[in-house]
């Protein structure tokens, strides 16, 4: 093959590539080997359509702040007994006061209770109030015993309105004795079938009178006894001698309630 052959075909291979680049402008074959790998420098934006590895942690500066969208959270999986460490919280911050809804609360179930103290002092005693208090109606009834010459006892007695039930709290109770006689006050209740005996202690108060002379008694208790609706309440005033008269007047109070 002489020079001008030689020329000639030079002259066409260029010709051919240069068509070919003028018609696929943008197409750039780089070839990229495991022995020979292909170095890319981007200066402006590239669009990478398929994956991308990175071998080692490149650091990566940003120099504003740009604003990420994030259309969806990815799952995140925690293997069991697995622990995250998080050096720091980021501060977040809320322009105006963002609104939550919630569809449905929570049902919250409570195994057990804990235990209540409540500190009931002399300095500082807690206040209690009973809770059937306004159903009480205050009650109070007194008698007048009167002891015959003869006799140890006189009972007197009064009967518990119908459909409620008498609670008597507190019993208050005077005599006059003959000198060296003492007595005894006993107010008797019956509910639910069993009776109860409630007692006033007497204390001496002094000898009043001359002809005959007696001794005067006076007493109370604080007492907590029951008494069926339509129940009979019975107060005695005894003694232990049957010489001479004796009287006195007994009084209880209370309340009644619904049975």
């Amino acid at each position: 093959m002489n020079r001008s052959m030689l020329v000639a075909l030079a002259l066409v291979v260029v010709v051919t590539a240069r068509a070919a680049l003028a018609s696929n402008p943008d197409t750039v074959v780089i070839a990229n080997t495991a022995q020979n790998p292909g170095v890319i420098s981007v200066a402006g934006t590239a669009n990478i359509a398929g994956s991308v590895s990175i071998n080692n942690t490149p650091s990566v500066n940003v120099a504003n702040s740009p604003t990420v969208q994030v259309s969806s959270l990815p799952a995140v999986s925690i293997a069991a007994n697995q622990s995250v460490a998080v050096a720091s919280l980021p501060p977040v911050s809320f322009n105006g006061t963002p609104l939550v809804n919630v569809a449905s609360m929570p049902s919250v179930n409570v195994a057990t209770l804990p235990g209540i103290t409540i500190a009931n002092t002399p300095g500082s005693p807690a206040i209690t109030r009973s809770a059937d208090e306004h159903a009480r109606q205050p009650f109070q009834r007194e008698v007048y015993p009167f002891i015959n010459d003869g006799s140890y006892y006189d009972v007197q007695t009064f009967q518990v309105p119908q459909g409620k039930r008498l609670v008597i709290e507190h019993v208050s109770a005077s005599a006059g004795m003959p000198q060296g006689q003492f007595p005894y006050v006993v107010v008797g209740t019956i509910s639910n079938g069993s009776y109860l005996s409630s007692y006033a202690l007497m204390t001496k108060m002094g000898t009043v009178g001359s002809v005959p002379a007696s001794d005067a008694y006076i007493g109370n208790a604080q007492v907590l006894a029951y008494a069926d609706p339509e129940s009979f309440v019975t107060i005695y005033l005894q003694r232990p001698y049957y010489a001479d008269t004796a009287s006195g007047n007994v009084g209880v109070s209370g309340y009644l309630i619904d049975p």
